[in-house]
């Protein structure tokens, strides 16, 4: 098994422990480097895990979770069944694009087409939040490097670094780099 398959059967199995653990996290420190674009905007969280953080962010604006991985669901949002790199089934465009721990996931060239696709769905004015992960995994994964995701008319500038905030990651040293891109075509 290889690929998605293998990350899909590894967060399905792990999913009772995980939902557990990401109850940990504290979630306004997920929402704060995001808050300031969040009353009444139009979100896209991709790769939403329990649907926890979606769910706190649908108290202030409209979100639309994608998680492809149905045992990990724990929210009484909609969870709309999708992957990357394509994404065929979001429609629309979004004032703020959500997706946090997940390229680490794709191969490189599917981490160029992810980022392509997540720039379309990303309204002129709007913003694109990653939260690339950094570290050892219990699944497959790839290197992400924010200098090979571009897209025409967007701006790129680091957020900033920090340390995961699940303890359990955090305990083997797995570490964040938040990078917000800026959509300045009008």
């Amino acid at each position: 098994m290889t690929g998605y398959a293998e990350i899909a059967r590894a967060y399905r199995d792990a999913a009772p422990t995980l939902r557990t653990q990401w109850r940990d996290v504290n979630i306004e420190r997920w929402r704060a480097p995001m808050a300031a674009w969040l009353n009444g905007k139009r979100i896209l969280d991709v790769g939403a895990g329990t649907g926890e953080l979606a769910s706190h962010l649908a108290e202030r604006a409209f979100v639309t979770a994608v998680e492809p991985t149905a045992a990990l669901w724990d929210s009484a949002l909609p969870r709309l069944d999708d992957r990357l790199p394509r994404l065929a089934r979001v429609r629309g465009r979004f004032d703020l694009v959500l997706c946090l721990s997940v390229f680490h996931h794709l191969t490189p060239r599917d981490q160029v087409r992810a980022f392509q696709r997540l720039a379309a769905l990303t309204a002129p004015g709007g913003r694109l939040i990653l939260a690339l992960r950094h570290g050892r995994a219990g699944t497959r994964t790839w290197p992400v490097r924010a200098a090979h995701l571009r897209a025409t008319g967007f701006h790129r500038r680091r957020l900033h670094r920090r340390g995961a905030l699940q303890p359990a990651s955090a305990a083997r040293g797995v570490r964040f780099t938040w990078v917000i891109f800026e959509n300045r075509a009008r």
